[in-house]
């Protein structure tokens, strides 16, 4: 299936999309690209001084791609990337018989992606509840986005972007500069598979893994919507809101959604939390102090929606990372 679209992202940010089978047409990245160390660019109108600094052009167009950066940044051009990862995943342990490609450019080719979901490698956590593994490449050329290699899942179901648990091995940054190498972070893709399974019992655990409302909103408070420092204000004012409540109040309404259908247990939780980090721009009624309901946002109106995702999902990392998940786990 080929779908060629061009549409808004929060109504600021034009990008384009492409659908398709191919893992090996990256056509779609195909832009030129040239650095210059002219004395000065202009960018958004203003002037700035190249001093042991480069900008990045697109030839065929004369956009500056981003603000000067250090004479250390390595140009990766997206087209590049995406053949390497063609090759490796087609190399790799992987099924890649049934692949789903999508790729995605921002302002003009600024920031790029590319998610591929390996239809032939999913698992059923329970009946009709399927998640299927997913890579995301991101990079960019204005420096908005690092270099960065997401290998998780999809779960077909709500369409929720599964967060993995772990750490390096499958989910990796890197800053563009000389001593970048493309090949060694790709080459961990072969750690797919491995993970996918293991987090797949995972997850058949957390379904099995019952707990109250008061272990969710004492879960919640410990971890994703504690306020930073918040220990430390407490002590010096027991009266001080160390919760971000307007996240509380949207992932226990989250959960309750999940529980009809999913029961009360750490999947649905987890869910929540997916949910959350997957639909930066959901809405949910919320009854206030004058016991009128109102609609509320989870974001503040960001025009960047992905680099909002990614933060999520790393949030959600944490905590499938932190002591107060684990507990609940080991004591089910």
């Amino acid at each position: 299936m080929i779908d060629n679209d061009t549409v808004m992202t929060h109504g600021a940010e034009l990008h384009n999309k492409k659908i398709h089978k191919n893992i090996e047409d990256t056509s779609f990245f195909d832009i030129p690209l040239a650095t210059t160390t002219d004395n000065f660019c202009k960018f958004e109108g203003k002037e700035y001084p190249l001093n042991n600094s480069v900008t990045v052009l697109r030839t065929d167009t004369g956009q500056v791609m981003g603000r000067p950066r250090s004479d250390k940044y390595k140009v990766v051009n997206p087209k590049l990337l995406y053949d390497r990862h063609a090759e490796k995943l087609l190399e790799s342990n992987l099924p890649t018989k049934d692949l789903t490609v999508t790729d995605w450019s921002w302002d003009n080719g600024a920031k790029s992606l590319r998610t591929c979901k390996l239809n032939d490698l999913d698992f059923e956590i329970a009946n009709g509840d399927k998640v299927t593994a997913r890579q995301d490449i991101f990079t960019s050329l204005d420096l908005s986005w690092r270099f960065s290699v997401f290998n998780g899942g999809y779960r077909s179901l709500c369409e929720n972007t599964c967060v993995f648990g772990g750490e390096r091995l499958y989910h990796t940054r890197r800053k563009h500069t000389k001593g970048i190498s493309i090949e060694a972070i790709l080459s961990k893709l072969d750690k797919t598979l491995e993970v996918f399974y293991t987090n797949r019992d995972e997850m058949r655990i957390w379904q099995k893994s019952t707990v109250t409302d008061e272990q969710v909103a004492k879960l919640l408070s410990d971890t994703v919507c504690k306020k930073p420092l918040a220990d430390l204000k407490k002590a010096s004012d027991p009266n001080i809101v160390t919760i971000n409540q307007k996240l509380f109040d949207y992932l226990m309404y989250r959960y309750w959604e999940e529980v009809p259908s999913l029961g009360k247990n750490l999947w649905s939780v987890y869910n929540a939390l997916t949910h959350w980090s997957t639909h930066t721009d959901a809405e949910w009624e919320r009854q206030n102090d004058k016991g009128i309901f109102v609609v509320l946002k989870t974001s503040r109106g960001s025009s960047n929606k992905d680099l909002v995702a990614t933060r999520r999902q790393d949030a959600v990392r944490d905590v499938l990372q932190s002591k107060s998940w684990k507990q609940l786990y080991r004591t089910n």
